[in-house]
């Protein structure tokens, strides 16, 4: 097993990942409120357009619309899904980060 042989490095490795850790359940909640206030969001929006768009006349306005709905929301909401799997990720890494440093602190 590798041990540290200086004592302030090890622990400002400790400190940051404690830190770190600390901080990133914090971000996944956020990340996680902001994809379902955007969900609602979009799903107003949805709503209002498929309203709206038996009075538009317009082809063209129309086929923009579809292809707004079809792309646009769904790649913002993969990014964001990504985003929290990688968060998500992140924190269990730490946690075992922590529990090795923890580890060799002990000896």
């Amino acid at each position: 097993m590798t041990t540290f042989h200086d004592k302030r490095a090890q622990n400002d490795i400790y400190k940051a990942l404690k830190s770190i850790s600390q901080m990133l359940p914090s971000l996944l909640e956020v990340l996680q409120t902001s994809v379902a206030i955007k969900k609602m969001a979009i799903k107003n929006d949805l709503a209002n357009l498929n309203f709206a768009l038996p009075l538009v006349e317009n082809s063209h306005f129309k086929s923009v619309l579809d292809e707004y709905n079809e792309t646009e929301v769904i790649n913002f909401l993969a990014n964001i899904d990504d985003l929290i799997d990688e968060i998500t990720e992140s924190i269990r890494q730490n946690k075992q980060y922590l529990n090795v440093i923890e580890e060799l602190m002990q000896h």
